[in-house]
């Protein structure tokens, strides 16, 4: 008796969105400043403020926001302007 088992294949969640904006750790900025920064731009809750704050902090960067390059490019201004360090990457 043969068994024929459907192999099966995990695949990445697809998203429309090419671009990321990232956030970069620095030794300049509060905590405090970052994550209501991330919240008044981003429109983060507070946990995900915090949550995107700590891991920039420990390892070096976070993606903070997924989307269209005209719109991220207005949250890097934003950030630029309350000097916080964030970059625009397109993914590969």
């Amino acid at each position: 008796m043969n068994i024929v088992k459907e192999a099966t294949t995990t695949k990445k969640a697809e998203t429309n969105f090419a671009h990321k904006l990232v956030l970069l750790n620095d030794e300049h900025n509060t905590f405090e400043h970052v994550y209501n920064s991330l919240m008044e731009i981003c429109g983060h809750t507070l946990v995900q403020a915090e949550q995107c704050t700590m891991i920039a902090h420990f390892t070096g960067k976070c993606v903070i926001k997924e989307g269209e390059e005209s719109k991220l490019k207005d949250m890097v201004l934003a950030f630029v302007l309350r000097n916080i360090s964030v970059v625009l990457s397109k993914e590969k």
